[in-house]
């Protein structure tokens, strides 16, 4: 196994779910989230010398939520809304310890945070960019 592979391998199958729960946030779709986690890591096996290992989080929730928007804007289902980067603690913990509650609380205040975002987007774009540029530098 060379060393592209090894790292497609490994990036699929420690960011495979959140990159899935990252496109079903914006597509509502299960299915259509699928198809766009597997376009971002057909994507990312493109590139993987070009992306460097510690941003390969970074990159691949860029790109799926990118094409996400791509596929709502193909759609015409949902208005495009540039938003930060799935926290990683919005993570679902499979052994059932989650709890509901915090997890609710967590993803609203992701959805607060988008709207300041969208907000301060339509007062000031390059505010708006300098601040998700450093959320994304920050994941």
């Amino acid at each position: 196994m060379n060393e592209t592979e090894r790292r497609l391998t490994e990036a699929f199958e420690q960011y495979k779910d959140l990159v899935i729960r990252n496109s079903l946030y914006y597509v509502k779709d299960y299915y259509a989230a699928e198809d766009i986690c597997q376009e971002t890591f057909v994507r990312f096996a493109a590139r993987t010398d070009k992306i460097p290992e510690k941003k390969t989080k970074a990159w691949l929730l860029c790109v799926s939520e990118n094409l996400s928007l791509d596929h709502l804007k193909k759609g015409g289902k949902r208005r495009a809304i540039i938003g930060l980067p799935v926290a990683e603690e919005l993570e679902w913990d499979r052994s059932g310890d989650t709890d509901l509650e915090d997890l609710m609380i967590r993803m609203e205040e992701r959805q607060t945070a988008m709207s300041v975002m969208e907000l301060l987007r339509e007062k000031n774009q390059d505010w708006h960019r300098v601040i998700w540029l450093f959320a994304m530098w920050k994941v």
